[in-house]
């Protein structure tokens, strides 16, 4: 319990630790945040030279680390045969050995014989054990040494492999960080063409406006032209002037706010436009992000190719480069395989120690063996000296019966004689034991040359490793430190950005605002002149209507005055007739011609006559005094015959007056109908902008609304199609059409495919917003 406690506080501190580095890291990438804008153009010049210099450096790496790889192969390769070779010759020094130990037991047998050659042969087995075995210590020694190297090796191979790992999940993280960028840039964008999108339709409205108020000057100018032919209509038009006058006062305070939101909207465009200059600036120092992570990223993958170059040549210095092959043409999957080489590694090695632990107790065992052997040959030679000294003793005693028996024989061999021969024997026996004496000397010298080599060669191997080792270090270290630089900076720009586009985001709803608070009060405001209208509208009806009655009974009172004097001649009312048909077609052409836009004056027609008398009798007289008291107008002292032929033309212009009077009623009336028709689509088309902003402000939950659409396609049960209904309708924000119309599907029922032209009128009858355009002169 207590070591876990103990291994809890380990880690707790251990956490805390972590946590300090990363608020010290986080306190530094906000420095550095601070810090980036001033050197980012320098930075962005510093990389293109970076990038050149180090794609040039990157060339010039791989060519050496090529170089040294075919180096290092070919003095694998070569170590590979040396070591074949001393393998060969420790084969054949155990085979010589062998052969040794054979020559030796002959040499003993002979020793018994040359006790001197026998000594001097067993010191020199003595001193050729003990080199052995020093030799057996060194390789421990070395095996140990291996041991170590290769341990230090695998610990940093886990080091650079987890800083490996660390640099692979920082780059992810920047990688989203750039595309949730991408994205809030792409969603600023969308937003600015929305309320450019907005602010061309205010402007179309604004030019609707303005040919509203060019048409109401059209007709002031129509009705002044008026004014001139037509004297009875005098006060009416002053009324209708003063109207007029109120409305142009209205249109000059309309184009004076028009003018101000005219200021407004520029103000706006140079806002929007600074706007886009700081969103270009922004995609600008996002592309250059982008490019020091490319350089960052190749600067990685250079890192990272100098420590699978250094991998590889631990994997040729440990395993003599078994499997550099697989690694060239799998770098991809270098992390497991390089797992797999260090697990066969470390078996090789496991089998290497066994059988350098076999190898050496084989020695041992060749040593006691040997000490075995000295010591019988010592025992040997003790008996064999026993011996001699009999031997002597024998010879001696032979050499005296020898001398007795020559004494006795003089005839034969002499003794001296013998013992030469004998003598001859021996020496060249001893000769031959020294020449293979010194035979196994020179050969176990050279493998104690070739064993010094050999160490050396490994020496220059593991110091080659360990300074390749030192560079990918350094190289990982400063890969690393760019690195970071690049997430801080990174980090930095994009919090710069994210604040940039909420500020560009709320300049864009204050600005939408705006212009809907500017357009409710112009659709406030012409709501206002269209009531207003319709009332003036409502009193000259009322005023025609009375004033053609009265016409008309003070038209039949005159002509039952006239009929009781006696009845006309059949010439006049001929004559009536074809003037009364005239001025019908006059009335005609005057109401065709102020139909269309090409024909705009009115002086081109005759006027109809009017007396000085008639232009006396005032509009507003005639609506005040009573039938009885109405002046009628002073003739000239003229014949019976001619006073029904001038009330006649007095009623056929006061009909034509009045069917002016109602043509323009009519079309006022129509006029207002169709500003009523124009408020609605104005309307359906702000509802219509709004839902499209609230969709594409929506946009963000596309999973949701496809796995819902998904699931309204796929379902046959028009219960969970109708409860789908609402969800889709909010999400997608469809009109109250679009909804229906998603209903009567649901139940089967055929319906017309809702579309933008639906709340437009017919084509039939009015062509387009063309059919809304008023039908007055000037239009």
């Amino acid at each position: 319990d207590k070591e876990r406690e103990e291994e809890k506080e380990k880690e707790d501190k251990e956490r805390e630790e972590r946590e300090r580095e990363v608020s010290q890291l986080k306190s530094e990438v906000e420095r550095l945040q601070t810090e980036s804008q001033e050197k980012a153009r320098q930075l962005d010049e510093a990389v293109r030279r970076e990038q050149s210099s180090s794609q040039r450096s990157l060339n010039d790496r791989t060519e050496s680390h090529r170089d040294e790889t075919k180096k290092l192969k070919a003095y694998i390769v070569k170590m590979k045969k040396e070591l074949a070779e001393t393998r060969d010759k420790v084969a054949t020094d155990s085979a010589s050995s062998e052969t040794e130990r054979v020559e030796l037991q002959r040499q003993l047998n002979a020793l018994r014989e040359a006790v001197g050659a026998g000594q001097q042969s067993a010191a020199e087995k003595e001193g050729k054990v003990r080199v052995a075995e020093e030799t057996a210590k060194s390789l421990r020694v070395e095996l140990s040494e291996v041991t170590s190297e290769r341990e230090c090796l695998q610990s940093n191979l886990t080091a650079a492999t987890e800083e490996l790992s660390v640099l692979r999940s920082e780059w992810s993280t920047a990688q989203s960080d750039l595309a949730t960028l991408q994205t809030q840039v792409g969603g600023a964008q969308r937003v600015a063409e929305v309320a450019e999108k907005e602010v061309g339709s205010l402007r179309e409205e604004l030019a609707r406006e303005k040919d509203s108020h060019s048409s109401t000057r059209q007709r002031l100018a129509a009705a002044v032209k008026e004014a001139k032919v037509t004297n009875v209509m005098n006060l009416e038009l002053a009324d209708y002037q003063r109207s007029l006058q109120s409305l142009e006062e209205k249109l000059t305070a309309a184009h004076g706010e028009l003018e101000e939101a005219r200021e407004e909207r520029r103000r706006q465009l140079d806002k929007m436009d600074s706007m886009r200059k700081e969103i270009d600036l922004k995609t600008q120092q996002a592309i250059s992000v982008e490019d020091r992570l490319s350089k960052t990223k190749s600067l990685w993958m250079k890192t990272k190719k100098e420590l699978d170059a250094a991998r590889k040549t631990e994997g040729e210095l440990q395993v003599a480069m078994a499997s550099l092959a697989a690694q060239l043409e799998t770098e991809k999957q270098e992390a497991e395989q390089s797992k797999v080489e260090t697990a066969s590694l470390t078996a090789k090695l496991q089998s290497m120690q066994q059988q350098s632990d076999s190898s050496v107790g084989v020695l041992q065992k060749t040593v006691r063996s040997l000490e075995h052997k000295l010591a019988a040959a010592q025992s040997e030679l003790t008996t064999s000296q026993i011996s001699l000294s009999q031997c002597q003793q024998d010879y001696n005693n032979y050499k005296i019966r020898v001398h007795s028996v020559l004494k006795q024989k003089s005839g034969g061999p002499s003794a001296a004689e013998i013992s030469t021969e004998i003598r001859q024997t021996f020496e060249a026996e001893i000769l031959q034991l020294k020449v293979e004496l010194q035979d196994s000397k020179t050969q176990l010298s050279s493998a104690l040359a070739e064993l010094e080599e050999v160490t050396e060669e490994h020496r220059t191997l593991t110091s080659t490793h360990q300074q390749l080792l030192q560079t990918s270090q350094t190289q990982l270290s400063s890969a690393s430190r760019q690195l970071e630089e690049a997430e801080s900076r990174h980090g930095r720009e994009s919090r710069e950005q994210a604040e940039v586009i909420q500020q560009l985001r709320q300049e864009v709803v204050e600005v939408t605002d705006t212009f809907r608070g500017q357009l409710q009060s112009l659709q406030e405001e012409q709501q206002k002149v269209v009531v207003s209208l319709r009332g003036e509208l409502e009193a000259a009806k009322t005023s025609l209507t009375r004033l053609q009655q009265e016409a008309d009974a003070k038209v039949l009172a005159r002509a039952v005055n006239h009929s009781s004097s006696g009845p006309a001649h059949p010439q006049t009312l001929v004559s009536q007739e074809t003037r009364n048909a005239d001025s019908a077609t006059v009335t005609n052409e005057q109401r065709v011609a102020g139909e269309g836009m090409d024909e705009s004056e009115l002086e081109s027609f005759p006027p109809t006559p009017f007396s000085r008398e008639d232009s006396q009798l005032s509009f507003e007289r005639l609506l005040s005094v009573v039938d009885s008291e109405v002046p009628v107008p002073r003739a000239k002292p003229s014949s019976a015959g001619e006073q029904p032929q001038q009330l006649r033309r007095e009623l056929a212009k006061a009909k034509k007056t009045i069917r002016d009077v109602t043509e323009l009623l009519r079309e006022s009336e129509e006029a207002g109908v169709q500003l009523g028709e124009q408020a609605k689509l104005l309307k359906e088309e702000i509802r219509r902008l709004e839902r499209n902003r609230e969709r594409e402000e929506g946009v963000s939950n596309m999973e949701y609304l496809k796995n819902v659409v998904l699931k309204f396609l796929h379902t046959e049960d028009g219960g969970e199609q109708t409860a789908l209904v609402p969800v889709i309708t909010q999400l997608l924000r469809l009109s109250p059409q679009e909804t229906k119309f998603l209903q009567d599907t649901i139940e089967g029922t055929p319906a017309p495919l809702p579309d933008a032209s639906t709340s437009l009128p017919s084509p039939s009858t009015h062509k387009g917003l063309a059919g809304y355009i008023h039908r007055w002169t000037g239009y």
